[in-house]
């Protein structure tokens, strides 16, 4: 933690899938000002325990596109960043079990059309093609969507990671935020910890009144806004203000 910048533009919290994929992002659209902090390992929270299904269909056209979008870059990330991500593309599989959802199957695949996606359905002799471990006896008729596939949630968030250094992204680990100081409405700072109590402000944004208490919000925000963030030091002490 001793190289930790003391402002940035944009301050990430948390270095799961989301705060991975955010500071990629970022970096892709060239800001370069951004830090995340993450106050363990990546990927140390929920994320790596999850299923990392990636489905597409939904009931939002808009949320269909984005992760339609999710795929496109799972295609492509591995080669880009030169880490692994343990994307498949092995298609996902519906199964209707009685004539209710065999309806429903049905309606879905002519949204997944309408949107864009070419979902199949098929007899349950054709499903089980798919899977044969599956028994069909009780199988109606199954949709199949071969663009849905798998990730490895960690190393999917890793290579987001590489990513986002290799576009100029900084990334903290072991750095926990305690805080955030808003004022004037607007975000001027986290918090972090040390062993020590210290204050650094590198590069400090105008403050309108420093005879005011600034409000503290123990709850993290995942970005701040846009002029620079301060990362203060040892309980949130700032250098000319001498209150804790």
């Amino acid at each position: 933690m001793s190289d930790l910048p003391g402002s940035a533009r944009i301050v990430i919290i948390g270095g799961g899938i989301v705060g991975a994929s955010v500071a990629y992002h970022l970096g892709a659209m060239g800001q370069t000002d951004v830090i995340l902090l993450e106050r363990g390992r990546l990927t140390s929270g929920s994320t790596w325990h999850a299923a990392g299904l990636v489905g597409q269909l939904r009931t939002s056209e808009n949320i269909t596109q984005l992760l339609g979008y999710s795929v496109a870059l799972y295609d492509r990330l591995e080669a880009e960043t030169g880490q692994a991500t343990g994307w498949k593309r092995n298609g996902g599989l519906r199964l209707a079990c009685n004539a209710e959802r065999w309806t429903e199957v049905r309606r879905q695949a002519t949204t997944a059309r309408s949107f864009g996606l070419e979902m199949q359905l098929l007899s349950p002799r054709e499903a089980q093609d798919l899977w044969p471990l599956m028994q069909v006896d009780d199988v109606v008729g199954a949709a199949f969507l071969p663009t849905d596939g798998q990730v490895s949630p960690s190393d999917i968030s890793a290579s987001l990671a590489r990513g986002a250094r290799q576009k100029g992204v900084t990334i903290r680990e072991g750095v926990a935020v305690t805080g955030i100081v808003v004022e004037d409405s607007a975000v001027v700072a986290v918090e972090t910890p040390r062993r020590r109590q210290h204050s650094a402000r590198l590069g400090a944004a105008p403050v309108s009144d420093h005879r005011r208490r600034p409000r503290r919000h123990a709850e993290p925000a995942d970005a701040a806004r846009s002029r620079p963030t301060h990362l203060l030091e040892g309980g949130g002490r700032r250098a000319g203000d001498g209150r804790l």
